[in-house]
């Protein structure tokens, strides 16, 4: 979706509602929709020493599904993907990589 000045922005993903400008560098992160989430994630990226730029978390018209949408500085590791998937809570944790997003 495009707005005004022509800003990219995604609104949706799968049935979750959000509103964030792309990145090149994301993770998308599906959760449990419970308090300390969005904590336990910010946690993991900062302490690994990344930059959170932008975040959004967007919840389903499904009750207890949470979704968010992080974008960092630089790539986040394989290390720390890793750590976040064994998180309990976290149901899935997916990279962008995307050049031409900017």
């Amino acid at each position: 979706q495009f707005r005004r000045r022509g800003e990219a922005r995604l609104e949706m993903v799968d049935d979750h509602d959000l509103f964030i400008p792309p990145s090149q560098f994301m993770l998308v992160v599906r959760n449990d929709d419970r308090p300390g989430m969005v904590g336990t994630v910010g946690t993991a990226i900062g302490n690994a020493g990344y930059n959170i730029e932008n975040h959004m978390t967007g919840k389903s018209r499904e009750r207890g599904s949470a979704l968010m949408v992080i974008c960092t500085a630089s790539p986040v590791s394989v290390d720390i993907v890793s750590q976040l998937r064994h998180t309990p809570g976290i149901v899935s944790v997916h990279v962008i990589d995307c050049e031409t997003c900017r």
